[in-house]
C-alpha cells in the first residue's frame, strides 16, 4: 500500500530513491527544475551509470539550473505536454508529489507526497511508468543548448512545445 510522506520525508525518500537507482531514474515535472538538495545524490548517480531521464513541460531554465544541468553531465531532457503531477521514481519505487487543487489541505494535513512501491503497488506503479513511457514516445527531445540563447543567456518567456511534434508519425 503506497504511504503518505510528509515535506521532509519526500526530500529523505528521493535521495534514497536516487541512491538505489541501477538503470534509470525518472524526474517529471512540470518545470525545468533540479531538486538543490539532490545534486550530490544525482551526480554519483551518474558516475554509477544511471541514466537521467528529464520530462518536463515548460522550460524557463534559469542559469542556476542550466549550471545544475551542466554539472550533471548527460541527461535526456524531453518536452511534452503538461501534467498534473510531479514524480521521480527509479526501477523499485517512485515518489508523486501532487499538484492539484487540494494541495493547500495536503500540506495542512502535512501530506507533501506519495511514496508508491513497484511491488506492494504494482498497478498503480504501472500505470505512471507506462504513462511516463508514453510521454517520452511523443515528446519532443531537448538539448539544454535548444533551451540557452547563442550567449549562453537564459531565454525570457516560456517554451511551449509545437503540436507537431507529439503526433504519432
Amino acid at each position: 500500500m503506497a504511504k503518505f510522506l510528509s515535506t521532509a520525508d519526500v526530500a529523505i525518500t528521493l535521495k534514497q530513491i536516487i541512491n538505489e537507482a541501477v538503470g534509470n531514474f525518472f524526474m517529471v515535472n512540470p518545470l525545468l527544475k533540479i531538486p538543490r538538495d539532490c545534486i550530490e545524490a544525482l551526480q554519483e548517480a551518474r558516475h554509477r551509470g544511471v541514466k537521467l531521464q528529464i520530462l518536463f513541460s515548460r522550460a524557463r531554465i534559469s542559469l542556476l539550473d542550466q549550471q545544475l544541468l551542466n554539472l550533471l553531465g548527460v541527461a535526456n531532457l524531453y518536452q511534452t505536454f503538461p501534467h498534473p503531477n510531479r514524480c521521480c521514481f527509479n526501477e523499485q519505487q517512485m515518489v508523486i508529489i501532487s499538484q492539484n487543487p487540494y494541495q493547500m489541505l495536503q500540506r495542512q494535513a502535512g501530506i507533501s507526497g506519495l511514496l508508491v512501491d513497484s511491488i506492494k503497488d504494482f498497478t498503480h506503479f504501472q500505470e505512471v511508468v507506462a504513462d511516463t513511457y508514453a510521454r517520452i514516445k511523443q515528446a519532443k527531445r531537448v538539448f539544454l543548448g535548444d533551451l540557452l540563447g547563442l550567449d549562453g543567456s537564459e531565454k525570457s518567456g516560456v517554451i511551449l512545445p509545437q503540436k507537431d511534434a507529439f503526433q504519432n508519425s
